[in-house]
């Protein structure tokens, strides 16, 4: 993946003394890209790589465009572009009438290591929860990683500690449990959830 990082190093950061600092920058960001696109949708690397770097060379033309060709300016968007990354959560959310208290995972795009973001996406998840209409309080976050396996188990884990799902029997809030007892993939996503706690 170099064609976007070629053309930023010719175009802008030669002119401008950075072209190590934007490269890497811009190559974090075009990895992710290609990363998610294969895990998600089971697209080839080749396909993965140019549609990720056609994405960053469009982000960051826009930044271009937008910022002028100021040195402090142009680093500052190039890092944003890098550090926004996709990154799963667990939260509870508790019922006073009832004690029972319910866990649930999300997701958000932004910078895990940023209170504001997480909290935002907390907050989206939260706002058409299906729980809300049955007395449920405000989603309460748990734990954040940039692993979806590590929060498939912690789910369950936490599910499991406030007293399992109600269709095993359970007394937690939660109707049926986040990963199914014979899923090929359970004691991976148990191994991953225990190294949150």
């Amino acid at each position: 993946m170099g064609g976007v990082t070629g053309y930023i190093g010719s175009k802008v950061a030669d002119g401008l003394g950075v072209t190590a600092v934007v490269d890497t920058h811009v190559k974090q960001a075009e990895s992710w890209i290609s990363n998610q696109l294969q895990q998600t949708t089971g697209m080839g690397e080749q396909k993965s790589d140019m549609l990720a770097s056609a994405g960053t060379f469009g982000l960051m033309f826009g930044v271009g465009a937008m910022v002028g060709s100021t040195k402090d300016k142009l680093l500052e968007k190039a890092g944003q572009v890098a550090e926004k990354v996709k990154f799963y959560f667990t939260y509870t959310k508790y019922k006073p009438k009832t004690g029972q208290t319910y866990s649930g995972r999300g997701s958000g795009v932004g910078d895990p290591n940023n209170p504001y973001d997480v909290q935002r996406a907390l907050e989206r998840r939260d706002a058409r929860h299906h729980k809300n209409a049955e007395g449920y309080g405000r989603a309460k976050l748990d734990k954040v990683s940039t692993n979806p396996d590590s929060i498939r188990g912690r789910e369950q884990i936490q599910m499991d500690s406030f007293g399992g799902a109600q269709s095993t029997g359970g007394t937690s809030g939660n109707s049926i449990n986040g990963i199914r007892k014979n899923h090929p993939k359970k004691d991976i996503f148990m191994q991953a959830g225990s190294t949150l706690e």
